[in-house]
């Protein structure tokens, strides 16, 4: 009878153990992580040029909304960048998040047609974020730095190699007040 018991019990004791709801992970490793780009916070207007896949560079004035959600774990960026005209030339909306374990970072731009890509992503150091992605022909690269005087500087790039890059994309923006 006592094995019974014993058995009976231990199966009861690992039912409930079992039931119970995982232990859900604390954000703090995601929200130390983002918090490194906090410097990009805000409204910020300013201009800077493209290079169009014709090779036709475009002059624009740019404004950048960007905003922490979801209690600090995702940074949303809003950007809209416009010809002397008026006319819309970059549209820019993006999210960026860590994982769990604060130590992939995941950057998702969206285009005016709706896609998405998922692109490898990096804040090394407050003041600095840089985004890659991996073309069929090559790679592009854009690195947002804040300048020594409070400004958002942005730099893409491209290239076949990865060795030579090509700048695609100039922007300098300062803090709407």
């Amino acid at each position: 009878m006592y094995p019974t018991t014993l058995l009976l019990s231990l199966a009861i004791t690992g039912a409930c153990l079992s039931a119970q709801p995982p232990v859900a992970p604390t954000p703090d490793l995601q929200l130390a992580e983002l918090k490194k780009a906090a410097f990009l916070e805000g409204t910020w207007k300013g201009t800077g040029w493209i290079l169009l896949q014709q090779g036709k560079r475009e002059d624009f004035t740019q404004t950048e909304r960007v905003v922490f959600k979801l209690g600090g774990l995702v940074l949303q960026i809003d950007g809209e960048g416009r010809k002397a005209t008026g006319e819309l030339i970059h549209q820019a909306f993006a999210t960026m998040a860590f994982d769990s374990d604060g130590k992939t970072c995941h950057f998702r731009p969206y285009n005016l047609q709706g896609r998405f890509i998922d692109a490898a992503c990096q804040v090394p150091a407050a003041g600095l974020m840089q985004w890659t992605l991996d073309l069929p022909r090559g790679q592009t690269r854009y690195t947002i730095s804040l300048t020594p005087n409070g400004q958002w500087y942005e730099v893409g790039e491209f290239s076949l190699d990865g060795k030579e890059w090509r700048k695609t994309f100039e922007m300098t923006l300062t803090r709407d007040k």
